[in-house]
């Protein structure tokens, strides 16, 4: 969801962030997107026990659009009323400092998290799906 999506200051992105139970079904040919399904026996549903956390970022800079790899605070839950009000009448810095106190979602090993935050290493996600395909697909 972009709050205001024009040129303003104030102009946000709300970045929501859901866990489904589902499993991802290649296309047999390769030549389809596969499909993402419910585990035989559950259904496959999108509610607010799904939804884990959230952050926003500001959309532009000056006069322009902020681009590149961003860091933001993720939030449990979903974003107050009172939040989604502050943000369209102040300033994303003014408003994420007054939720930061009290709204991140713990950590129980917080060197766990510090050491694997600041390595970097690994696949990126179209890899791993790559990764996961025959070798005739993959080409």
């Amino acid at each position: 969801m972009v709050l205001h999506p024009y040129l303003d200051d104030n102009s946000v992105l709300l970045i929501q962030i859901f866990c489904l139970n589902a499993i991802y079904v290649p296309d047999p040919s390769g030549q389809r997107a596969g499909k993402v399904i419910s585990h035989p026996g559950q259904i496959l549903e999108l509610n607010t026990q799904s939804q884990l956390g959230w952050t926003a970022v500001p959309v532009f800079d000056s006069d322009y659009v902020r681009s590149g790899v961003h860091s933001a605070p993720l939030f449990q839950g979903s974003p107050s009323a009172e939040f989604l009000q502050s943000v369209i009448s102040q300033p994303m810095k003014d408003v994420m400092a007054e939720v930061v106190l009290n709204n991140l979602l713990t950590v129980a090993n917080t060197k766990k998290f510090v050491d694997t935050q600041a390595n970097k290493r690994g696949q990126e996600l179209s890899q791993l799906v790559l990764h996961c395909m025959d070798k005739k697909i993959r080409k």
